[in-house]
């Protein structure tokens, strides 16, 4: 069993990927799961998986940045700088 979550007709909800039909649950996996075994009940929805565009598991509930672009932009001046005092000679 795949668990997927999926966006279809503006409508994003979770399901699972039986060989090329997405199936709908009810509700999110992760509302009432209780371990290994659980049972999420299906909505009756079936949709073709050409039908679907497949999503991330989840929403990202915050973004990180890297500090190399602010070490990679300081250096970047630093070399600038360097090149205008020699160009300057």
């Amino acid at each position: 069993m795949r668990i997927v979550r999926f966006g279809v007709f503006g409508n994003i909800q979770y399901g699972v990927i039986e060989k090329d039909v997405v199936r709908g649950f009810q509700d999110s996996p992760f509302k009432d799961f209780k371990g290994p075994g659980s049972y999420f009940p299906l909505d009756g929805s079936t949709y073709n998986i050409n039908q679907v565009k497949l999503l991330a598991p989840c929403n990202p509930s915050k973004y990180f940045g890297i500090e190399l672009e602010i070490r990679l932009t300081d250096f970047v001046r630093g070399v600038c700088y360097e090149f205008q005092k020699n160009i300057r000679c």
